[in-house]
């Protein structure tokens, strides 16, 4: 719910969307009882983990990629200066 009112709150209706159809395609949208409602939302539920482990391997090479990715692994290189060096590459 918190996720649904940041995104109204800033207008993302996309966002909100996405929000919506999560929530009519998870686990919980589910209704019954016994063995093949219950193994209905596991497979949900296991699809729902999947993407969320899909989504932060992205998040994560995103950031993997990124400028202070990139000042992190200069501060190990001996003898440089980590701010000419990544001068040098923020320029091209």
């Amino acid at each position: 719910m918190a996720a649904a009112n940041r995104a109204y709150e800033a207008g993302d209706a996309e966002a909100i969307q996405r929000i919506l159809d999560e929530y009519e395609d998870g686990a919980e949208a589910v209704k019954g009882e016994g063995i093949g409602a219950e193994l209905i939302r596991i497979i949900r539920q296991i699809s729902t983990a999947k993407t969320r482990v899909s989504a932060i391997e992205q998040e994560l090479a995103a950031l993997r990629q990124g400028e202070i990715a990139l000042l992190k692994l200069l501060q190990f290189l001996p003898g440089q200066d980590c701010f000419e060096v990544f001068l040098d590459c923020s320029r091209g």
